[in-house]
């Protein structure tokens, strides 16, 4: 049996991405996926189970915010 890393950004409740540079630049075309759906997901795989689930929120923020600052001095 292989093992896989996934690492996913989520939230309380499933949301639309509303702010258009993060909608252009970091996921196109997408949304923000809640745990619930995450869950049935893997669920349905079956293929896949959930061994571990952290919080990342603030290091991915200053990530976004480095991105950001990145692409306004290009």
């Amino acid at each position: 049996m292989s093992k896989v890393y996934i690492q996913i950004v989520g939230s309380e409740h499933p949301t639309p991405l509303l702010d258009p540079y993060i909608w252009k630049h970091i996921f196109p075309n997408t949304m923000i996926m809640s745990p619930g759906q995450v869950g049935k997901i893997i669920e349905y795989d079956r293929y896949f189970w959930l061994v571990s689930k952290d919080n990342i929120y603030y290091d991915y923020f200053l990530t976004l915010i480095a991105w950001y600052e990145n692409f306004q001095s290009d």
